[in-house]
């Protein structure tokens, strides 16, 4: 695609960019199109405070393991106030991957030791541009923890999560989740509930031509309603008015 020209060098602190970032497609096809031997991979990307719903994630991870599967691996990019909690309570449940960071950090390279490809939740820490693109490139579904009562309506993350082809699943509502219902393009789960939660990720782990078919949905939902080359063309117009 040659739609979206800019890349995500212009990422916020928390994981979050102004801009939509620009998502390689013949990349991101090539590298999901190989058979899957490991499991799925959800990527969170921005802010660990209180008003994420981010334990209920690692509630779900230690269900899967008491239960014997292991259908998503879960990463973490980007820091707050409940990182510690959050790395203590994967830690203690058992889920860990402590990651090692170099000079030039790549997710996937990570990925590929031993004790990383068989970690239930990888934190990733903050990661810098490229290494922001390559975990979306090689994740399949993308998180979106916001809680109801935040005040936020569509989070920058959603337009960078779309732009990556990357299906979402919600705890947000509201427009957002009006959006993914419209676009067919992810799905939602009730904010603190692990049960909700699981059901969605074992929804796209069951159904892997739904999975297929919200990526195809979550791209062309980019393209319609996040390039800033067109937005800002209609609210310009909007303003002039």
């Amino acid at each position: 695609m040659n739609r979206f020209q800019r890349s995500m060098s212009e990422s916020k602190s928390e994981g979050e960019s102004a801009d939509t970032p620009h998502s390689t497609s013949s990349v991101i096809s090539h590298s999901r199109s190989a058979i899957r031997t490991d499991p799925l991979r959800a990527v969170y990307l921005g802010s660990m405070g209180s008003g994420y719903d981010h334990m209920t994630i690692i509630e779900v991870a230690a269900r899967w393991k008491a239960e014997g599967q292991f259908p998503f691996q879960i990463h973490f990019a980007g820091a707050g106030s409940q990182l510690e909690k959050l790395k203590a309570e994967a830690s203690k449940q058992g889920l860990l991957s402590e990651v090692k960071k170099a000079s030039e950090y790549s997710p996937l390279s990570n990925l590929q030791s031993p004790i990383a490809s068989s970690a239930r939740v990888v934190f990733h820490g903050y990661l810098k541009k490229d290494a922001i693109n390559e975990l979306l490139i090689i994740s399949d579904v993308a998180l979106v923890t916001n809680r109801p009562d935040s005040l936020v309506a569509c989070p920058y993350k959603a337009g960078e999560y779309a732009a990556a082809g990357l299906p979402m699943i919600s705890c947000l509502n509201g427009e957002l989740g009006q959006l993914l219902k419209k676009w067919d393009a992810g799905s939602e789960y009730k904010d603190g509930d692990s049960a909700s939660l699981h059901a969605a990720f074992n929804n796209y782990a069951k159904k892997p031509e739904r999975l297929k078919q919200q990526k195809h949905n979550a791209r062309a939902l980019a393209e319609a309603l996040f390039d800033r080359k067109e937005t800002y063309q209609e609210l310009s117009l909007f303003i002039s008015d």
